[in-house]
């Protein structure tokens, strides 16, 4: 709206912030992509060198044949009140 104005200010307002959102866009789309996929490269391949932290895995830890299900000694109904 601003570039179809009269005034010579506000026409290179318009054609400046125009040429603005165009140039961002063309960023947005082209760019940007290529730099994250760089940028996700160079970050997994420095933080697969030596793990942050180890995980403890209990479900190989557990003896399966072992486990019980303890009965309780409540042989009465709960009641709500």
């Amino acid at each position: 709206m601003f570039s179809f104005s009269q005034f010579g200010g506000t026409q290179a307002l318009g054609l400046l912030v125009s040429l603005t959102l165009l140039i961002a866009m063309i960023t947005n789309l082209v760019l940007l992509p290529s730099l994250l996929l760089t940028l996700e490269r160079r970050i997994t391949t420095k933080s697969f060198e030596e793990p942050y932290f180890d995980a403890y895995a209990e479900e190989s830890d557990m003896d399966w044949d072992n486990l019980n299900i303890e009965e309780s000694n409540d042989d009465k109904p709960s009641s709500i009140s």
